[in-house]
């Protein structure tokens, strides 16, 4: 006889047996292999039939045996659906899963594509699905059929890294470590990504830590869950951070004299150039590292840091860096000379040329830019005109500018006579320095010279006129910086007024001054006016000098030394006689009259006496007698003018000599 076994449902079982099942029937039992199994019994009849498979009793019941060979039994084992779900809102259903029931020791397998046919009863379950492993019980009877499994997982899950500027971290160096639990979910990068999607990932609380060479940038704990699938987290990291360089005074620091490197925490150097406005940027600056700037500069040579942390993705250095200028300006003069030079000097371990400015023409003043400079450093500002050297030292910067005042000063040289006139025609000359370094020499006009570009120093003054040195003056550096410099020469104007008798004015007499100084001899002439009056200006009258004032005027002259304390000369001429043919004194007009009354005189007697000649010659015949007479009276006028005209020669040489 032949015992078939079906499903409770009336399966077909003979692809779904896992083991053999145990036929009881009487006293007969036999273990069969397949839902087949041949019996033999020696009668017919009612027996009592039980059937175990997998140590489950799965039937129990008297079977009432005829004559039938087949016999089908309806046993306690189904077919159980297992189907695996996600923890999703909407779950979703897996298919990619493995499990087995226990049943009594005995492992019976699952999956999407295995069916599991189980006996009644209440059973563990073991599942596995994506390294996730889940396991419980489940009761199989008529009406459970299926066992629905929901792991704590949710289908997919999205993690999005956004940089503390809320820009992508996409390229950041980084690696990252995902754990769930003990069990690490995820380990990727460097580089990282923005983006990293988790499928079928359990549901709840994960850690994750993103390192950047050995240091952690980020690191927390988030859920994932089906509320939480889209995860968004912010790494420690700014993804570009601009950097502001500004001087100490708050302007751009941008130079071409000027280097920048970038020290990070890590040691990396890195070469970074600030635009116009002071700007350079950083990629993937992690939050509070600490960054050195070094700055550069070429000019001086040396190296200035400045340390700055990264809070936020914009950062300002403040430096002691301040653009410079150079400003000169003369103390005391309009302007600076062309031959002056400035050198600028920074002086560190040894002074380092910043600066060097060679005037070639005559200018204001010197504002010279002269780079970025530390504004607490020192410096040395030296100029240099003509043997002269003036150094100025700074410890410090101010505003920008260093102010350097050269001591040249526009002096101007009022010189007057000794009756305070102002002189003109002298030569003036200015001697500045120990020995004289610089000479400066001019013509007065009007009684004032000026100079250009004198340096404060004691120096020494002289007026020469004519030749002679009238003033000799030591200077002092103060009446130098005062700018006007007065003095007064030994220099004398002398007036000369020249008259004859009835104090009548002698026009056009030459009047002569001769000044005797060391062998020198200066000789001023001039003549008087309508007025009788001369003029002698800027006669110079150093100590120790003669004058000898000298008045001619037509064969009349005096003589006469003068003075400085009297430069009103009044001459007298003895001239009584003043007509464009004849001057003469007065005892000469006496004599000149005295003899033409004489003459006068004289020609009437002799017309007389020829008239009266003439009568005898009349009366007498003999021609020889009037001829001795005429012959004799002529000679002894001949004699008598000849003696007068002696005598008149004699007085006139006497009178040259009063």
């Amino acid at each position: 006889m032949t015992v078939i076994i079906v499903g409770y449902n009336g399966e077909d079982l003979s692809q779904h047996l896992v083991d053999a099942w145990k036929l009881n029937i009487g006293n007969l039992t036999k273990t069969c292999p397949s839902v087949r199994c041949t019996i033999n019994l020696t009668s017919y009849g009612v027996y009592n039939v039980t059937i175990e498979y997998l140590k489950v009793l799965v039937f129990k019941s008297p079977v009432n045996i005829s004559n039938s060979t087949t016999i089908k039994l309806r046993v306690n084992i189904t077919k159980v659906e297992v189907k695996l779900y996600t923890n999703d809102t909407m779950p979703l259903q897996l298919d990619n899963f493995s499990g087995y029931f226990d049943v009594n020791g005995f492992q019976v397998p699952f999956d999407k594509n295995t069916p599991v046919y189980l006996p009644f009863g209440t059973f563990r379950y073991f599942v596995s699905f994506s390294n996730i492993n889940r396991t419980g019980s489940f009761t199989v009877d008529g009406r459970s059929t299926r066992l629905d499994i929901v792991l704590p997982i949710i289908s997919s899950a999205e993690i999005v890294f956004r940089t503390l500027d809320n820009e992508s971290p996409e390229g950041f160096n980084a690696s990252l470590t995902l754990r769930y639990g003990e069990r690490i979910v995820l380990k990727e990068g460097p580089p990282l990504r923005d983006k990293y999607s988790l499928s079928y990932p359990l549901a709840g609380l994960y850690h994750l830590r993103v390192d950047y060479r050995g240091q952690t940038v980020y690191e927390g704990d988030f859920t994932i869950d089906k509320n939480n699938r889209r995860v968004e987290l912010k790494i420690g990291v700014f993804r570009r951070v601009e950097i502001r360089v500004l001087t100490a005074d708050n302007r751009p620091l941008y130079s071409d004299d000027i280097s920048f490197e970038v020290v990070s925490p890590l040691n990396d150097r890195m070469k970074v150039t600030p635009n116009q406005d002071g700007y350079f940027s950083l990629e993937f600056c992690p939050y509070n590292w600490r960054y050195t700037l070094r700055v550069k500069s070429n000019t001086l040579g040396e190296v200035f840091t400045y340390d700055f942390y990264v809070k936020s993705p914009s950062v300002e250095v403040q430096t002691e860096l301040v653009s410079t200028y150079l400003r000169v300006s003369p103390g005391g003069s309009a302007k600076l000379p062309g031959n002056l030079s400035v050198t600028l000097y920074y002086i560190s371990s040894s002074p380092i040329v910043v600066k060097v400015v060679s005037l070639s023409r005559v200018v204001d003043q010197v504002n010279e830019p002269v780079g970025f400079l530390p504004i607490r450093g020192r410096y040395r500002v030296v100029v240099e005109y003509a043997g002269y050297r003036w150094t100025t030292d700074f410890d410090s910067v101010a505003h920008g500018i260093l102010v350097v005042t050269v001591p040249l000063f526009d002096v101007r040289i009022s010189a007057v006579d000794l009756d305070g006139n102002p002189l003109y025609g002298c030569i003036v000359a200015l001697r500045v320095g120990q020995p004289s370094r610089l000479v400066f020499r001019d013509q007065l006009r009007n009684g004032q010279a000026f100079f250009s570009f004198v340096p404060s120093d004691y120096g020494s003054l002289s007026v020469n006129c004519s030749g002679l040195e009238v003033l000799s003056a030591s200077i002092l550096p103060k009446e130098i910086e005062a700018g006007s410099i007065n003095v007064t020469a030994r220099v004398k104007t002398f007036l000369v007024t020249v008259k004859g008798w009835f104090n009548r004015a002698l026009t056009g007499a030459n009047v002569t001054l001769e000044v005797k100084y060391k062998g020198t001899v200066l000789t001023f002439s001039t003549t008087t006016d309508s007025t009788g009056t001369a003029v002698l200006r800027n006669v110079p009258l150093p100590l120790g000098s003669n004058v000898t004032l000298t008045v001619s005027y037509g064969g009349f002259s005096e003589v006469r030394n003068v003075y400085e304390g009297s430069p009103r000369q009044e001459v007298f001429l003895d001239v009584f006689l003043d007509t464009p043919f004849l001057k003469a004194g007065l005892y000469q007009t006496v004599l000149l009259l005295a003899t033409i009354v004489f003459v006068a005189a004289a020609s009437f007697v002799v017309a007389r006496r020829v008239a009266r000649i003439a009568t005898f010659r009349s009366m007498f015949e003999e021609g020889g007698y009037f001829e001795e007479e005429k012959e004799g009276f002529l000679e002894r006028l001949k004699k008598l003018f000849g003696k007068k005209e002696e005598k008149e020669e004699e007085e006139e040489s006497l009178d040259i000599f009063v």
